[in-house]
């Protein structure tokens, strides 16, 4: 609103027309023999002598300034892990696509589309995988995930690693034992094939359950990590495996 620069009062204004876009802008003029005073006579009285309205009515809508955009939000300062409520077999590729996110291509695939699906019906938001290797060194964990430079946390607000190295540096600083719905975990394991570098253990389909294509118990087994411990055995325990039939969790990263 404009005001007067002696007394800092604010003029007076109107709606002008019918469209609500034309306004009359009223003020006092000092100098009363103004030709343009609209009554010179009563001009020492009037709180108002001097008007004017406005003919150019984009000048008239431009002079109200559109509200500044919203800020960005603020990135992100964590990546967030947890290991799933439910357990699954060796056979990731099936479980994954019965999940309502198309058809798993693989072992791997399936796992990250088992995440996926537990951080959505948590409506945890963001892109999730599976801290999981297949029965190839390019389908290692290291390959296959977001290298963060940012700590990664469980959902209650616990560090598990300062950022990826810290992560893969063979001990965690809390362990991953927090379900997608914050809930406690413990004495479970998890379906890993993967050393604490990230790599892959294992590249023989009897000791990946195929690749993690294969609930078979009679099949073979895979590696597997812990939920319970900061060693490296979470997520390779004692370098053993299990069979193929067993039910384990998996571990979920944002990435």
């Amino acid at each position: 609103m404009p005001v007067d620069p002696s007394t800092q009062a604010q003029y007076c204004y109107y709606s002008e027309g019918t469209n609500g876009k034309s306004f009359r802008l009223f003020t006092k003029l000092e100098n009363c023999s103004d030709p343009d005073v609209y009554n010179p006579s009563t001009c020492a009285s009037d709180p108002y002598n001097f008007s004017v309205a406005s003919t150019d009515l984009t000048i008239a809508q431009a002079s109200i300034a559109p509200p500044p955009p919203p800020p960005p939000p603020p990135p992100p300062s964590y990546k967030r892990v947890f290991v799933t409520s439910n357990s699954y077999t060796g056979d990731l590729r099936a479980a994954g696509s019965n999940v309502g996110l198309g058809a798993a291509i693989d072992g791997p695939d399936g796992a990250d589309k088992i995440c996926q699906s537990r951080a959505n019906a948590a409506s945890l938001g963001g892109t999730w995988k599976a801290w999981i290797s297949g029965a190839t060194t390019a389908q290692s964990a290291a390959s296959r995930l977001v290298h963060s430079s940012i700590p990664y946390k469980l959902l209650n607000g616990t560090t598990v690693a300062n950022n990826w190295a810290d992560l893969t540096d063979g001990t965690l600083l809390a362990p991953i034992n927090r379900t997608e719905s914050n809930g406690l975990v413990t004495n479970n394991g998890a379906w890993t094939n993967t050393k604490p570098d990230g790599s892959t253990t294992s590249t023989f389909q009897t000791g990946t359950c195929g690749g993690f294509t294969n609930g078979d118990g009679t099949y073979g087994g895979a590696p597997f990590g812990l939920d319970n411990v900061i060693s490296s055995d979470w997520t390779w325990n004692n370098a053993s495996a299990e069979i193929c039939d067993y039910g384990l969790n998996l571990y979920c990263f944002e990435q």
